[in-house]
């Protein structure tokens, strides 16, 4: 499973805080990601999300685009998302870039240890 929930404190703590971030409605994400497959790729452009899904497939903000092989994304188990909003209880989720990481948080649990896309890519 690409990915580790951890507390919020805990990921302030170990990568600093959130210097960009984006918020979507957990049921919306939640949609999304049901439709990714085993993992989800996120990344930060211009201040707005890009999520894909299994095989590089994009599926926000345009499932139609064409995805360049050299953009890196950031990896995680569908499951371990699927339990980070569920913690959250219906709270907004941020997909945060931090200074050497990305991570997404959830009321008070953020997922974190994510793999890059690429190398490693499903």
């Amino acid at each position: 499973m690409a990915g580790r929930i951890i507390s919020q404190p805990e990921a302030d703590a170990q990568f600093g805080p959130a210097i960009e971030s984006v918020v979507f409605d957990a049921a919306k994400l939640k949609t999304i990601i049901e439709a990714a497959g085993s993992v989800a790729m996120f990344r930060l452009v211009d201040g707005n999300a890009a999520i894909l899904g299994e095989g590089r497939k994009s599926l926000y903000p345009d499932s139609s685009a064409v995805i360049p092989a050299e953009d890196v994304y950031h990896l995680y188990s569908c499951s371990l998302l699927l339990e980070l909003i569920e913690k959250g209880s219906g709270a907004p989720v941020c997909l945060e870039n931090r200074k050497e990481v990305f991570s997404l948080t959830c009321g008070a649990n953020t997922l974190e240890y994510g793999t890059l896309c690429p190398p490693i890519c499903i």
